[in-house]
């Protein structure tokens, strides 16, 4: 029984190491496979959408791209749609540097 308990314990721990919300964004940690020939890797993918009622609803979008020379400039933006159903509320955009230290 108590073996039961360690390895569900074990796995509890490791799923939350995985899905924490903390990314290592260092460029460093690349593979070098995923940077040959690349411009740009996308580090960090995540959307949330949470939906409050029929005509409200919540969507939020967090991503981290590495960008690794010039020609990868353009997977830096970020684009955001609105009318007059879409309002947005909040942006928050941070850059980091090669060691994945806020700048």
């Amino acid at each position: 029984m108590k073996k039961n308990h360690f390895i569900t314990l074990l796995t509890l721990l490791t799923f939350s190491s995985l899905f924490s919300q903390n990314p290592d964004l260092s460029s460093l940690t690349i593979p070098d496979s995923l940077k040959t020939g690349a411009n740009a890797v996308i580090r960090y993918d995540y959307v949330n959408i949470e939906i409050h009622s029929a005509s409200k609803m919540t969507i939020q979008k967090e991503f981290a791209v590495t960008i690794l020379n010039k020609h990868g400039d353009s997977e830096g933006y970020l684009e955001m749609y609105y009318d007059n159903h879409r309002k947005i509320k909040d942006v928050e955009i941070r850059v980091y540097n090669a060691l994945g230290s806020e700048i």
